[in-house]
């Protein structure tokens, strides 16, 4: 079997996460899987923490890699696959805030080694706090373009153990094909970050892939990392705001589109009444600025648009028939209750 392991590139995008960086690099040290098979990866979006000394420093199996600026994580993730090695078959992006297990990676390639239609897969993220607590077990896509962790702050139960499809994999820890990575140009550097993993995996099942759960391949998730953890920052509502109306355009068949976009005026309506009580002006502030550079941006966006519509091989109604896409009531229900969280705090 070991002669049968491909080699995997381990990407890990960091800013200014200095303080995360020992619990990462000390669990990927002791994988379970063989050292010459697999590289580590720290690329620095111009951190300002000296993450970069103390990781040569400390954590010499790490090859090093500084950006002159902060080029988000899309882009950021984008430009690390360039320096990975020629004869990497697979990358695997890990969040800087989160401990692997041991098996972790030789269960997320098993998958795709297997199955050659699968293209990328996502393993159970778990609360590093409080191990018994989902952080996801899988994510799937609503109707307005976000995505959403399965079983999100539940029991870890038998229920999150077993093998399926999902909408997308979790841009805290995913496994993905190289060579499909590339064909697809990569994460949308237009994204700058949140939701752009969202959009691959679904840019994904478009052209004929599947994405896989696997949960005997787990992570342990602190939430936070390099990039906030709180969804109620106006830089991420900003971001998330912009980033799920661009999917909605992008991916959407022409009447789902149009109904996410429908949706979409309620579900900003909701939040900017809650804002509007919690007298939060500046996520407000943000929601519109992500109106506006959508907007902005729209030409650009239907011509990305065109050549996923064209290339497309599976229809919408088999993503909601395989559950990858939440339904109406489902999408307003979750994204309800996540948005009353998010206001809250």
């Amino acid at each position: 079997m070991e002669k049968e392991l491909p080699y995997i590139s381990i990407i890990i995008l960091n800013y200014n996460g200095k303080n995360y960086l020992e619990d990462c690099f000390k669990s990927l040290e002791n994988l379970n899987y063989p050292k010459e098979k697999y590289e580590i990866i720290m690329v620095d979006n111009a951190s300002t923490d000296d993450s970069i000394e103390y990781t040569k420093k400390k954590f010499s199996f790490v090859k090093v890699i500084g950006f002159n600026k902060n080029y988000g994580v899309a882009e950021g993730n984008n430009k690390a696959v360039e320096y990975t090695n020629p004869k990497s078959e697979y990358i695997a992006f890990l969040n800087n805030d989160t401990e692997v297990d041991k098996n972790w990676l030789i269960e997320l390639v098993k998958p795709l080694i297997k199955d050659r239609t699968i293209g990328c897969s996502g393993n159970k993220i778990l609360n590093y706090y409080d191990r018994s607590v989902v952080d996801s077990a899988g994510a799937n896509i609503t109707i307005i373009g976000t995505g959403y962790g399965i079983g999100h702050l539940k029991k870890d139960t038998v229920n999150y153990n077993k093998i399926r499809f999902i909408g997308y994999a979790s841009g805290a820890s995913m496994l993905i094909r190289k060579k499909l990575f590339n064909y697809l140009n990569g994460f949308d550097k237009d994204y700058f970050g949140y939701l752009e993993d969202t959009d691959i995996g679904w840019r994904l099942w478009l052209q004929g892939y599947k994405v896989s759960y696997v949960p005997t391949a787990v992570i342990y998730h602190k939430g936070g990392g390099s990039f906030g953890g709180s969804r109620n920052i106006p830089f991420r509502l900003y971001l998330g705001q912009k980033n799920r109306l661009f999917n909605i355009v992008k991916n959407f068949e022409i009447f789902n589109l149009f109904r996410g976009l429908i949706t979409s005026i309620g579900y900003d309506i909701f939040k900017i009444i809650k804002f509007t009580i919690n007298r939060k002006f500046d996520c407000i502030a943000a929601i519109l600025k992500g109106n506006y550079t959508f907007i902005k941006e729209l030409p650009k966006t239907l011509k990305k648009r065109k050549i996923i519509q064209k290339n497309r091989k599976i229809i919408d109604k088999e993503l909601y028939k395989l559950g990858l896409i939440a339904t109406l009531s489902e999408s307003i229900k979750t994204e309800f209750n996540l948005s009353k969280q998010e206001v809250l705090k």
